[in-house]
């Protein structure tokens, strides 16, 4: 690990490089997950209820297009 950490700031800096924690972090993540991105970045799921949302947009007015979030 130690050996990473000094690796990472020598490309990156001392200041940019990802901090021991942050290093072990990632790593569980990777091992638990097998994904390297964050979840936030993924696009949003098609659920019946978005699709029935969009559909009755659409009905409403065809002309108009809407951006529809949930948080």
């Amino acid at each position: 690990m130690e050996q990473t950490v000094r690796k990472l700031r020598t490309i990156y800096g001392r200041n940019e490089a990802p901090s021991a924690p942050g290093v072990r972090r990632f790593l569980r993540k990777v091992h638990e997950t097998g994904i390297l991105m964050d979840n936030r970045s993924a696009l949003p799921v098609r659920t019946a209820e978005r699709i029935a949302a969009v559909v009755q947009s659409v009905r409403e007015n065809p002309r108009t297009s809407q951006v529809v979030t949930e948080h």
